[in-house]
Order: C-alpha cells, then sequence, then structure tokens
C-alpha cells in the first residue's frame, strides 16, 4: 500500500436529520463545512501539509514533522508501526493531521498517535480557525471515514490528550472520552524571570537557591549549558542515558530509553537540530566539579517549551538538587528567549509543583471500528480504570512501586 487510502476528491458532506424548512439551510452550511479525507502510509505524501501546518497552526513539540519521522524511522518500524497519516483538506487547504500509526492490541490492530512512549502530548497540528469552528459530527465523521480507509483498522485509541492547548479547546474533547491516568503540569512564563521565580518559588524557593549556590562555592559553583555542537549534545545525552538507566533499574522501571532505536532517534534529531533555526529538541546539562550532575531536553512549538526527558546523579551532589538548579536556568532562559509557556510533561512529581501553576487534564479516546476494536477497547477501558485508580492512590501508588522494585531484583538475582 503506497497511494492514499481514500480517494483523495473524496468529500463526505454531513447533513443531519432537519425539517424540510431548514433543508436548505443546513445543506448550504454542511457543504461548506465539507472535508475531505486522505491517509497515506507515507511520510512522503503528507509531508507538504504538514510543514504547512507547522508554519501556522496549532501544535506540541512532539508531533512536529521532523520529530515523527525520525521517531518512526529508528523506533516506530522497529516495532511493527506502520505510518497511518491523516490529512484533511477545507476548501482546497490543509487543515489538519492526525500522526497515526497502526499497532497490534490484544485481539485486532489499533491506530494510535505515533511516537509511543517517549511523547508527552498527543494532539493534531490544527489549522487555528478550523480547530475552533469544528464540532463533535463533524469530527466523528473524520474518524469513521479513517477507519472505513483500511481494513485492518479495528480500534482507534488515542491517549494523553489535552483538553485545552494554548488556549485551545481541543476538538477530540468533544466526543465520549475517559480520563487519563496522569495529569500534566505547565506555567505561564512572564518576560521578568524575576518576578516569575518571586510569584512561583516565594521567599522559601528563592533562599534555597541562595543555599545551593553557597553549597557549591567551594567546588567554583556550577556551569550551565546549553548545547550548541554535536559533541555537547553528545556528552549530555550520554550522561543522560546512564543516569536515567540507574534511576530505572533501583526503581525497578522499565527503561523505555533503552528500546531498540532510541538512541540512533536521539541521536538523528541532535544532528538535525543543532545548527537549525528551529531546533526539534535542544539539550541542556548542568556541570558541578566537572561532571554533569543533570541533564534535560526539550523543543519548543509556538513559544511553548516542553520537557521531554530529564535525569540526574545519584552522588555526593544530589543533596543540593542539581536537577532543580537547572531546571531554574532553563526557565531563566525561556524567560529572556520570550517564550509564553512551559510544561514538563505528565506525571506526579514534587519538583513540577515548585513551578507549575497550572495542572493539565489529560483524556483518551477510544473509538471502536470492529467488533475485535469493541473488546479490545473494554480491555483498555478497564486497564485504563485500573490504572488511574492506583495512580491517584498514595497508599496504592506505594505499594505497587515497591511490588514493582522487588520483582524486578528478583528476576535479576
Amino acid at each position: 500500500m503506497r497511494s492514499a487510502l481514500l480517494n483523495p476528491g473524496m468529500v463526505f458532506p454531513i447533513v443531519d436529520d432537519v425539517s424540510d424548512e431548514a433543508v436548505e439551510t443546513v445543506h448550504q452550511e454542511r457543504v461548506a463545512q465539507a472535508v475531505s479525507v486522505h491517509v497515506t502510509d507515507t511520510f512522503d505524501a503528507a509531508r507538504e501539509a504538514w510543514l504547512a501546518l507547522e508554519a501556522t497552526g496549532l501544535f506540541t513539540a512532539y508531533q512536529r514533522y521532523e520529530w515523527i519521522s525520525s521517531w518512526h524511522r529508528h523506533v516506530g518500524a522497529a516495532s511493527g508501526v506502520e505510518p497511518r497519516i491523516v490529512t484533511v483538506e477545507k476548501d482546497g487547504r490543509p487543515v489538519l493531521v492526525l500522526p497515526f500509526g497502526l499497532t497490534r492490541g490484544q485481539l485486532g490492530t489499533i491506530i494510535r498517535f505515533l511516537g509511543g512512549t517517549h511523547a508527552n502530548y498527543n494532539l493534531g497540528l490544527f489549522d487555528r480557525d478550523f480547530m475552533a469552528e469544528i464540532d463533535a459530527t463533524t469530527l466523528f465523521d473524520i474518524l469513521k471515514r479513517v477507519g472505513a480507509a483500511d481494513d485492518q483498522i479495528d480500534l482507534i485509541h488515542l491517549c494523553n490528550q489535552p483538553h485545552v492547548w494554548q488556549g485551545q479547546r481541543n476538538p477530540f474533547s468533544l466526543l465520549p472520552n475517559h480520563p487519563a491516568a496522569n495529569n500534566a503540569f505547565a506555567t505561564t512564563l512572564m518576560p521578568d524571570f524575576d518576578a516569575l521565580l518571586k510569584e512561583r518559588r516565594g521567599s522559601r524557593g528563592r533562599k534555597k537557591l541562595r543555599w545551593q549556590k553557597n553549597a557549591l562555592k567551594d567546588v567554583g559553583g556550577y556551569r550551565f549549558i546549553r548545547a550548541t555542537t554535536v559533541a555537547e549534545a553528545s556528552r549530555i545525552l550520554d550522561a543522560f542515558c546512564a543516569q536515567k538507566a540507574e534511576r530505572f533499574d533501583a526503581q525497578g522501571i522499565h527503561n523505555a530509553f533503552a528500546n531498540k532505536g532510541v538512541d540512533a532517534f536521539l541521536t538523528e534529531l541532535i544532528a538535525h537540530s543543532i545548527d537549525s533555526d528551529t531546533p526539534a529538541i535542544e539539550l541542556y546539562g548542568l556541570e558541578i566539579d566537572g561532571k554533569l550532575r543533570a541533564t534535560y531536553a526539550g523543543g519548543v512549538a509556538d513559544g511553548r517549551f516542553s520537557g521531554f526527558f530529564n535525569s540526574i546523579a545519584t552522588d555526593e551532589y544530589t543533596r543540593v538538587s542539581p536537577g532543580e538548579l537547572l531546571l531554574t536556568e532553563i526557565i531563566r532562559t525561556c524567560c529572556e528567549r520570550g517564550l509564553t509557556a512551559f510544561d514538563l510533561g505528565i506525571g506526579e512529581a514534587r519538583y513540577k509543583l515548585a513551578w507549575c501553576d497550572q495542572r493539565e487534564t489529560l483524556f483518551e479516546t477510544l473509538f471502536p471500528i470492529s467488533m475485535r476494536g469493541r473488546i479490545d477497547a473494554g480491555l483498555l477501558t478497564a486497564k485504563l480504570a485500573a490504572k488511574r485508580t492506583v495512580k491517584q492512590n498514595p497508599k496504592l501508588m506505594g505499594f505497587a512501586a515497591a511490588t514493582r522494585r522487588t520483582l524486578h531484583h528478583c528476576s535479576i538475582l
């Protein structure tokens, strides 16, 4: 399959069941809102529309063409994910790109956002006007046509979608959905970093920052690094991989960054980004006494910095919280650059609450296409509910973490 899965000219205007008197009015409105839907299994076929929406639309840093195409080339393809990229056009121009992929479920095949567990947020690339005007009926029709485009598709499962992005409602929230297991955390930035520091951290936070700096005077303080060369970025990436592997092993957590192809994905992304005016990834490090003690990576889309991943070393300097120091310097840099928002991704953590004043709720969409898809949707709904219950109960979460560590350590004995 190398051609579009739907006839590029096929247009299905949605007409409601209305009275005779309103037929003509509704017909005119629906024809004006008519969209064409194209589904392809190649990135090249969707590239032009994708980049057009990157230039003017609304999207997250995780759904940039370079990020997703590189992820699939090195990670997704290796795990059997097949692209099913959806382009929606209205009046002959792209208004929505949905970077989907086809994966195996318990019984059938499932459409999901490309990016897997390495993407904190999942959102299409929307034309801003279309995002504001699209209704649930039109969106439902688009998903039906995606399902009808390929007889392999049994279920459309879209996870970790924000209800609101950059002040705009996510149209997918208009469809029936389930709360995601995790929330995400974000904050609005200010041009004046010192004012932001005072508002978010208060006197206690600023006092701790002074203590941290004083505690490091004997070793020459710390050095904040924003990678501007491939060598610097590679050094930070190597430190991240080592630090993250150590921490995940101690916690008994599967290390998704050790999966096949992830290192190649990040290395390629770095190589393409380092001299770019609009890098798909930025790497940062905090060096103390000649060694990287904390790392951070993220990307920018539409004035918003999104944190991709981070790590801290477990050593004699852990007590001064090098990860907090690094995050403070990154936020300072973002303010100086004129960025307007900053997020720390999904999952609860105390360091996120220190800076973030916004808890962003996420949701999941389950859209069955076949009977196998309905069964898979039921299984996934039960799994999601159980996961959410555990994560929202501190006692259950603690028990689960302790059990996970015990099982992990027993497995390596």
